[in-house]
């Protein structure tokens, strides 16, 4: 009802349904990462089956291609199409294909992503963190990617200043940096003694030691301080306190706004 007064509110005329030759696909592209074969495309079309559209959507999502595609894509969601220095795309791709073999529910797997610890492809969850960190920038990569991909919200814009199209404020962006600043990057390297040289070995997250505000700059220069905050949920900002832990639950909670459901 809500897409068909969307169609009439803009003065749209909807394209006519699918046919079966078009529609199986397109279902095959979103959901296996290819087109059907021809005995796939022949099967579907011969069924008779008034149900036959929902039921190959449930066999596509058991099928192995359905847990190799999107596999791909959430990899590339979050880090890239490329592999950034020091980042295993490997250890990346093993922790979403045991997640989508398994069935597991997007809660469980960003607390994983959110609270990630150790090495690179011991595991993968890492990569996703590791891959925001290029650069000494104090989580600031780090908070508009996870706010974006989890929250569905662009707000990297708000690290200097409010945003003059939505209520997100410059505070805000902060809050939510602060949760991101109880953790470390260590890059190991190992000797070669065929080139004399300390070669790249591997990558690993490491929790540290952090408390209180994070300061930041308003566009005024006035010095400002912000403490973990999510919206209104507030944290403790001792040291004892597991703050990406604090995040993930916060984020995963079944609050008014469903924003991680909105976004996935």
């Amino acid at each position: 009802q809500q897409i068909r007064q969307g169609w009439a509110d803009n003065e749209i005329e909807a394209s006519p349904l699918a046919s079966d030759e078009e529609w199986v696909r397109r279902v095959y592209l979103d959901l296996a990462g290819r087109i059907p074969t021809l005995t796939e495309a022949r099967d579907f079309m011969n069924d008779k089956n008034p149900r036959k559209r929902a039921m190959l959507v449930d066999a596509l999502l058991e099928h192995e291609d359905y847990v190799r595609n999107f596999t791909t894509i959430w990899t590339n969601n979050s880090i890239g199409r490329g592999a950034p220095q020091r980042v295993s795309r490997t250890g990346m791709e093993k922790f979403y294909r045991e997640a989508f073999a398994k069935n597991r529910p997007w809660n469980e797997i960003v607390v994983d992503i959110l609270t990630a610890s150790g090495h690179y492809e011991e595991n993968g969850a890492v990569n996703y963190i590791l891959a925001q960190m290029q650069m000494p920038d104090d989580a600031v990569q780090l908070t508009a990617m996870t706010t974006r991909l989890f929250l569905g919200l662009q707000v990297q814009c708000t690290q200097c200043h409010n945003d003059p199209f939505n209520k997100w404020q410059q505070d805000q962006f902060w809050e939510f940096n602060s949760f991101f600043r109880q953790i470390e990057r260590v890059d190991h390297e190992k000797y070669n003694a065929q080139t004399g040289r300390m070669d790249d070995d591997y990558s690993e997250l490491l929790p540290r030691r952090f408390q209180g505000p994070v300061y930041y700059e308003t566009r005024a220069g006035l010095m400002l301080v912000a403490y973990p905050k999510y919206f209104s949920t507030e944290v403790d900002p001792g040291s004892e306190t597991n703050r990406r832990s604090e995040f993930a639950k916060a984020v995963c909670k079944d609050d008014p706004n469903k924003m991680l459901a909105t976004a996935m």
